[in-house]
């Protein structure tokens, strides 16, 4: 695995750090590619994250997670990288990490965005029948795992929940009324054109000022990390 310059923008939770890393590949050549040792990691060399300073941030782990590629096809040890800011370390106080959570994901869930734009697609598609949903879910996707046809009906209330909590951060981030309702949420987020979705949160985010401005993140829990201010 070897490191690189790479755009990035950042968002935590729960003491947990990650910064989604904007794939321009797919997730499954994301996958072969960290595993073949291929693949190009940032190196951070002109800012680190955490506390903008340069030289600072280091590549020192790694850990796997569980996701879905483009096709539904099951990852049981997707790669993810983890980096050291090494401010804290040099003053002998506990160091802090973020790593690299490819953006096709939603943060801290194994579904990625497209399962989750496809579920609620389906939802509505049966009249927001969620018992419906779960038998006709991902029939005509011949990729997709045997795992994804387990799905039962509190995964899709989980999907609806989310792009409930998604639609209100829509409608305030372009100033819309609440008339703007679900329907036509879902059906913006493109059905299974799911790379849709992925834009629209990268757009999102940026839009709202990033990691500087301690942004939320569309698809996911808010930004509970604000970058500290570069020593003088």
């Amino acid at each position: 695995m070897k490191k690189s310059g790479r755009s990035f923008w950042l968002f935590g939770g729960n003491g947990k750090i990650q910064l989604p890393l904007k794939l321009i590949c797919p997730l499954s050549e994301y996958d072969s590619k960290t595993k073949d040792g291929t693949w190009i990691f940032s190196c951070f060399k002109n800012c680190c994250p955490i506390c903008h300073r340069p030289d600072c941030a280091r590549l020192y782990a790694f850990y796997f997670r569980p996701a879905y590629d483009e096709k539904n096809r099951f990852i049981p040890a997707l790669i993810i990288a983890r980096y050291e800011c090494r401010t804290n370390r040099a003053k002998k106080k506990k160091s802090q990490t973020f790593s690299l959570l490819p953006d096709c994901l939603c943060p801290y869930r194994k579904y990625s965005i497209k399962i989750t734009v496809q579920c609620v697609t389906v939802w509505q598609k049966y009249k927001q029948k969620i018992s419906k949903t779960v038998k006709n879910i991902f029939l005509r996707d011949k990729d997709a795992d045997e795992k994804l046809f387990n799905l039962e009906a509190p995964h899709i209330s989980e999907f609806i929940n989310l792009f409930k909590a998604t639609l209100i951060k829509y409608r305030l981030w372009k100033n819309i009324s609440r008339e703007y309702g679900l329907v036509e949420f879902i059906s913006l987020c493109g059905g299974n054109k799911y790379q849709q979705s992925v834009l629209l949160a990268r757009e999102y985010y940026e839009g709202n000022g990033g990691v500087l401005k301690n942004s939320q993140f569309l698809f996911g829990k808010a930004s509970q990390f604000r970058a500290g201010t570069r020593p003088g």
